[in-house]
């Protein structure tokens, strides 16, 4: 198995655009087919609950991909709280690298240009209210939604 995730995901997004097909994972993006001309900045926080890639445990940690649309560009925050090797697999997960859905949902994100650390908090309130941090700066506060994700190779 390449990856089994579950947890609850965050976003938000500047644009007035919805992709329907992407509402789940709130990744409000601006669709490359339409003939829209300006983008929006938005970003997608996942709160990994239980959870192993390649037979590593990624458990408890978080990860938020902050999107730029104007530069056609994102930045990929990591749980500091990762090991190095936890590290490399969420990277690979998030970055389209070994398949399925994560990769089908990330190939309309840009690749990020930069790959942080960061201490990022994550706090889910019963199942109607979220609260995203990163570096002590509040970053988002809004309703998650849980995912299950898994991929087979």
């Amino acid at each position: 198995m390449s990856y089994c995730l579950n947890g609850h995901t965050l976003g938000s997004c500047g644009c007035s655009i919805s992709d329907p097909e992407w509402h789940e994972t709130m990744s409000c993006l601006c669709s490359r087919a339409s003939n829209v001309q300006s983008c929006c900045n938005s970003f997608v926080a996942y709160r990994i609950n239980s959870g192993t890639i390649h037979d590593h445990s990624v458990e408890s940690l978080i990860l938020v991909r902050l999107i730029h649309d104007n530069e056609q560009a994102s930045t990929l925050y990591l749980d500091d709280r990762a090991d190095s090797k936890q590290q490399e697999l969420l990277v690979a997960t998030f970055t389209r690298h070994l398949g399925g859905i994560l990769s089908d949902i990330n190939s309309v994100i840009p690749f990020p240009r930069a790959v942080w650390l960061a201490p990022i908090g994550y706090q889910v309130d019963g199942s109607n209210r979220a609260t995203l941090w990163i570096k002590n700066n509040l970053i988002w506060s809004g309703k998650p939604i849980p995912f299950r994700y898994q991929h087979d190779n």
